[in-house]
């Protein structure tokens, strides 16, 4: 600690005026807590936090030049004080743990799909499949994973794929662009929680949920849930033009509200889920979905 003479005041009293502002203005754009979750991509209707994986923002504010932000993560991680007004880009990686899950059954898999024995009818199946990240489940695929195996060549072009959670994979993956980053425009300042699903790369033998059917009514912003009954998690397909917060209520036959979230939804389709603890045991309930002046509603079966 510093001591200044009292003489010396009146001469400081300006600076330390100007350092008490400078601080009022950082804690008025203080910003709420971005949580970035990563989970594999199983049949586990929780999800299993995933372990030891690398979360980037590229932060683009309204004013000053762009700047970049990273963080090792174990199964979450928290970014604080971005900018608000700024839009703000996050991707996750994960590059350790190549060999993990990927044996010999995973090649056989892989061949009866090339010869049309057994193929693939899950989307990230074929993510996982595609082992040289060429496009194409093929030969080659084959070629890579067993060079792997036999530790003859341990280096995969992407040994995890992580992916936003809320966007529904497409039926054939390898032909489009997939959803590898989240944006957040404008962003408000608001706390948030992010995640990422992560595909490993090799691994084959493995019941992955079933892929998730955007189908929109004509006018309707919302699907019906799925699946519906449930016996754990249930999702919801969101539609908008632009981005907007959601809230998603859920109501016993009594009309007592039971669960209660807000989503931040950003434009086109996307996918929220209603974790399974929202429904405390088996019976019918109600929910309501609402996004500014949109609202649908429905019936929903915990069995």
């Amino acid at each position: 600690m510093y001591f200044y003479p009292v003489k010396l005041l009146p001469l400081l009293f300006p600076f330390l005026v100007l350092a008490l502002c400078q601080k009022s203005l950082s804690a008025q754009s203080a910003i709420g807590a971005i949580t970035i979750r990563a989970t594999e991509y199983n049949i586990s209707p929780e999800g299993t936090p995933l372990a030891h994986f690398q979360a980037r923002v590229e932060v683009q504010p309204a004013v000053g030049q762009a700047y970049s932000l990273e963080q090792d993560c174990n199964g979450a991680c928290v970014f604080e004080n971005l900018p608000k007004g700024s839009t703000l880009v996050f991707s996750a990686t994960k590059t350790d743990e190549p060999k993990i899950w990927v044996h010999t059954g995973d090649l056989i898999l892989v061949n009866k799909h090339i010869l049309k024995l057994d193929t693939f009818d899950h989307p990230a199946l074929l993510i996982a499949a595609d082992a040289d990240c060429n496009g194409a489940v093929e030969t080659f695929d084959i070629v890579t994973l067993r060079k792997m195996i036999l530790k003859i060549d341990s280096n995969l072009c992407q040994p995890w794929l992580l992916l936003n959670a809320a966007v529904a994979l497409p039926a054939n993956p390898l032909q489009e662009v997939l959803p590898e980053t989240i944006t957040l425009k404008n962003y408000d300042g608001s706390a948030r929680e992010l995640e990422f699903l992560a595909i490993k790369i090799g691994n084959l033998d493995v019941e992955f949920p079933q892929p998730r059917s955007l189908a929109f009514a004509p006018d309707d912003f919302v699907t019906l849930p799925q699946p519906n009954p449930t016996r754990g998690t249930t999702w919801f397909g969101v539609q908008l033009p632009a981005p907007a917060a959601l809230l998603l209520e859920v109501f016993d036959t009594g009309g007592r509200q039971l669960f209660e979230k807000q989503y931040f939804a950003q434009a086109g389709k996307q996918v929220f889920e209603l974790p399974a603890e929202a429904l405390a045991s088996p019976g019918l309930y109600f929910w309501r979905m609402t996004a500014g002046r949109q609202r649908a509603s429905g019936k929903l079966v915990r069995m």
